[in-house]
């Protein structure tokens, strides 16, 4: 059977940094050494979530949550950093809400569908950014314009002040992952990265995260930083 923990990057075992390079790798073959390196030994704290059958990881998420002051509401509310979700190939289940709901969980309480939560993340996919919006149905795609700029300058200060993280977020709500490149994705755009909603798909292509060549279709380096808001029952 399954089980579920909680470590940090310093606390993974080698066998478990090795596992989760793989798997980093599999998803995001042209991220390099780099990359992997920062969410396997060194790099920003991380809330490390494995999903592990005896010693083989079926899955990893990783997040970080903080009781902040937000624009959202005056009081402080759980801020949780999403970071990387990935399951092993193969491996049916559904294993990355598994791993969500035990974090939320332990971090929050079982009542957390019912309270105010912030989400901040940054998003590769239409798909992923489908599900997020779901999540918080306040989110980056529907601020109202007069509170854009305050939640920009909100996330910016998350990033830098919180996270340690040197993230330039440009005015499409995006930032560079690594060197500008490309990689061609025609032959998995419906499988694995297309959202229902077109308009989310639209988003990413005017964002240059995704671009289009005749029929060929390229993904970019860039990531999409979504801040989304949930108020549970509450209206505000």
């Amino acid at each position: 059977m399954a089980s579920i923990s909680q470590k940090s990057i310093n606390t993974l075992t080698e066998s478990e940094r090795q596992q989760i390079a793989v798997l980093i790798e599999s998803y995001f073959p042209y991220l390099g050494e780099d990359f992997i390196r920062s969410k396997t030994v060194s790099g920003p704290d991380y809330d490390v979530v494995l999903l592990k059958k005896k010693d083989t990881v079926l899955g990893v998420s990783y997040y970080k949550t903080y009781e902040l002051k937000t624009p959202f509401h005056p009081n402080k509310v759980p801020v949780i950093h999403f970071d990387l979700a990935l399951k092993k190939p193969g491996y049916k289940g559904k294993v990355i809400r598994k791993m969500g709901r035990w974090y939320a969980i332990k971090k929050i309480g079982i009542f957390f569908p019912f309270k105010r939560i912030v989400g901040i993340s940054e998003i590769t996919s239409p798909r992923v950014m489908e599900n997020f919006a779901k999540r918080f149905p306040l989110n980056s795609m529907n601020f109202p314009a007069h509170s854009s700029a305050t939640i920009f300058r909100f996330v910016q200060n998350f990033f830098s002040e919180h996270r340690k993280m040197d993230i330039e977020i440009d005015f499409n709500s995006c930032f560079d992952l690594r060197d500008p490149m490309k990689e061609e994705v025609t032959d998995s755009w419906n499988k694995y990265f297309k959202a229902k909603n077109e308009s989310i798909n639209d988003l990413f292509l005017n964002s240059l995260i995704f671009t289009t060549e005749g029929d060929q279709i390229f993904k970019s380096e860039k990531a999409y930083v979504a801040c989304g808001y949930r108020a549970g029952f509450s209206k505000v």
